[in-house]
């Protein structure tokens, strides 16, 4: 690439943030690409990028070349697994490059030999022996090398005869000499990091490992950065704080069924994850977490000297939800911590506090206060599926009347501290809220709640201003869930009204425009709806990417909208993002985007509005499942996604199946939802219609 080229592409990157998102950073490289400049790219370790998750790395690769015509080449240095060979088939051919490599190889051996006093005697036969089974392969050949350093006695070499050219078997014996060389604690320490290297929802940083290592084993390690590499040898490194993996196919082979794993206690998936499921919960569970309050500098103070906790905050309920049901010791942990006052500090402090670095976000779109309990009642549900199905009753009832309690004592308290007119009750009034809004049979009690949280922050006072809006946004939003769409369409209108002078273009104004949007499709004001949700796109755009997962959400509703207007091409086009990922699916097997239910549902309007009955049908009767095993069958999402389905069924001409679904839906959108709602006028609309076509 010549120097104007690469001033021109440094000048493009120059004003991207260092925390800018990958889809962001990909908006920008595909701005470069339409550029005329010849680029050649060269890609090491493909095989390596985690590109079976929200973005695939060859798809998007294979788009952007497609559109360069023949300006732009690339080059991969990579394995060629099948998955990348599948994906690269039609566009590109990927070469084994062994033979290529054959002298860098060499080279590599005899250094790696030298290292070795016990190897020097025999390097011509090593160098030759290895080098002829290395495949290219330059860790097998360290492997290698490093396991003959390890048997390798005297003038006995045998070793390297029967010696296996694959990879596991190079771990596996490794990993049996390593095992004899350990004492007990050492043995179990290595254990303990082995198990969050494979299945640690993120990397690990060291205070972090030594810190948990404190409650595994009970001991505490001065030095972790050495004391790891010590009791596992080459197995793992340290690299900028964090400790991994050597190589990421060590960790394929933890994740494997190779019988040398037999060395590692409690290393097979559910046990992994049971281990560190009772570690978090037993940290959390600490007496001096009960005392921490929620003020910034408490919450700063137990970050900085409790470094395990922003890990088992966010991530005990995922390790719960993969561990081994019949864990006896995880259920009382469980029960006792909801028992414990430390539970609403996880609940109410620390969990608010970490959630916005969590890997596992709540799903995009909602106000703040709706998206934390919406995600609080997500891992409620997970915690209840734990326990077998006679106990899940039991601790739902325990867990649900806790976090009722816990919130109904937090207004308490703020009225009688701060006085029953001030921010902090408010504050607390919209908590409660949201915990009426989930809880079955207390949803009535969410909106008068809210409504006079509302009267009483509409003071002049300035010190008013932000928790009146947070107000007004939670007031619309729960409108919007009880079908009172003007009532929120005319909140949303002031709240945008306010927001327009204090920040236009921020969080909170994208997710009022894109909540008045929707309320105006309802509504049946098409045009305003397409405007409000195009400016709404315009700023998630610009904050995460025109391909995030938040973004894809708001283009589908939208295109929606569009559709309904006539404007089926534009719709199309927004549509692209979505179906592109679930061929990918379909075709190579890439997993969904994280937020998967989110997205099928959104599939499944796609299809709906393609006029592809049974790929809709399929895909909201996935949807209606996972809405019941987490919400419970007379959930509201659970019973609109239900409406869904039927108007599917009755679109693809399956009357009698849509007629009977309607039927047993109405009564329960009568009870849960009341006589006056939307769906419930739709749904005695359609059942009607339905019933005269059939008479």
């Amino acid at each position: 690439m010549g120097k104007g080229a690469q001033e021109v592409i440094e000048e493009s990157l120059k004003d991207v943030e260092e925390e800018a998102t990958v889809f962001k950073l990909w908006d920008r490289f595909s701005s470069i690409t339409r550029m005329e400049i010849r680029l050649n790219l060269i890609f090491d370790g493909l095989d390596e990028a985690s590109y079976q998750q929200d973005f695939n790395v060859p798809a998007r690769l294979v788009e952007a070349i497609s559109k360069t015509e023949g300006r732009m080449k690339l080059l991969f240095s990579s394995r060629t697994e099948s998955k990348i060979r599948n994906r690269f088939k039609d566009d590109a051919e990927i070469l084994i490059t062994a033979g290529k490599v054959k002298d860098d190889m060499q080279r590599f051996i005899e250094s790696e030999v030298r290292r070795y006093e016990n190897l020097t005697a025999f390097q011509d036969e090593i160098v030759s022996k290895v080098l002829e089974g290395s495949g290219g392969n330059f860790l097998w050949a360290g492997m290698c090398i490093k396991y003959l350093a390890l048997t390798v006695k005297g003038d006995d070499l045998t070793s390297l005869d029967d010696f296996s050219t694959s990879l596991d078997e190079a771990y596996a014996r490794i990993l049996e000499q390593n095992t004899r060389s350990l004492k007990t604690p050492d043995l179990h320490l290595r254990d303990h990091i082995l198990r969050y290297v494979v299945a640690a929802i993120r990397p690990m940083g060291l205070v972090e490992i030594a810190n948990s290592a404190a409650v595994a084993t009970n001991s505490f390690i001065p030095n972790i950065e050495s004391k790891a590499v010590e009791v596992c040898g080459s197995l793992i490194k340290a690299q900028d704080g964090i400790l991994k993996a050597t190589h990421h196919s060590f960790q394929e082979f933890l994740l494997g069924e190779h019988a040398g794993l037999n060395k590692i206690e409690n290393i097979g998936s559910e046990q992994v994850h049971a281990e560190i499921a009772r570690a978090c919960l037993a940290y959390l569970s600490h007496p001096a977490f009960g005392k921490i309050s929620g003020s910034p500098l408490s919450i700063a103070e137990a970050a900085s000297s409790y470094p395990f906790l922003e890990y088992a905050t966010l991530y005990w309920v995922h390790h719960i939800s993969k561990a081994d049901k019949s864990n006896l010791e995880i259920q009382t942990l469980i029960k006792d911590f909801f028992a414990s006052p430390n539970a609403f500090i996880w609940l109410d402090v620390f969990l608010p506090a970490h959630l916005s670095r969590s890997v596992l976000p709540p799903p995009p779109g909602r106000p703040a206060n709706a998206a934390r309990f919406f995600y609080v009642f997500i891992l409620k549900s997970r915690i209840v599926d734990y326990f077998s199905e006679d106990a899940k009753a039991d601790i739902d009832e325990q867990i649900s009347s806790f976090i009722r309690k816990s919130y109904e004592d937090a207004l308490s308290n703020a009225r009688s501290k701060d006085g029953p007119e001030s921010p902090p009750a408010v504050r607390r009034m919209m908590d409660l809220a949201g915990v009426y809004g989930w809880l079955p049979g207390l949803r009535a009690k969410a909106t008068p709640l809210l409504e006079e949280a509302l009267t009483t922050s509409s003071k002049s006072d300035h010190k008013w201003h932000v928790v009146a809006m947070d107000v007004q946004q939670a007031l619309a939003d729960d409108y919007k869930r009880g079908g009172r769409y003007q009532e929120a369409q005319e909140i949303l209108e002031k709240y945008i009204a306010v927001a327009e002078k204090l920040d236009p273009n921020g969080s909170r104004m994208m997710i009022a425009l894109d909540s008045l949007g929707w309320v105006c499709m309802r509504l049946s004001q098409l045009p305003e709806a397409a405007a409000y949700l195009e400016r709404a796109l315009a700023i998630i755009i610009k904050e995460h990417g025109s391909s995030s997962p938040h973004t894809l959400r708001a283009k589908i509703t939208l295109a929606e909208v569009l559709a309904k207007l006539n404007r089926s091409a534009e719709a199309e086009v927004l549509c692209t993002e979505l179906i592109s990922q679930v061929q990918e699916h379909r075709e190579n097997g890439t997993a969904l985007p994280k937020d998967s239910i989110s997205q099928l549902n959104t599939l499944a309007a796609v299809y709906m509005q393609q006029g592809k009955w049974e790929d809709a049908i399929a895909t909201y009767s996935a949807v209606v499942e996972d809405r019941k095993r987490i919400f419970g069958e007379e959930d509201s999402m659970t019973l609109s996604t239900i409406m869904l389905l039927a108007k599917a069924m009755e679109g693809s001409g399956e009357s009698e199946s849509a007629k009977n679904l309607f039927e047993d839906l109405l009564p329960r959108q009568k009870r849960i939802l009341g006589e006056g709602h939307p769906d419930v006028k739709e749904s005695s609309e359609r059942l009607a219609a339905l019933t005269a076509l059939l008479s």
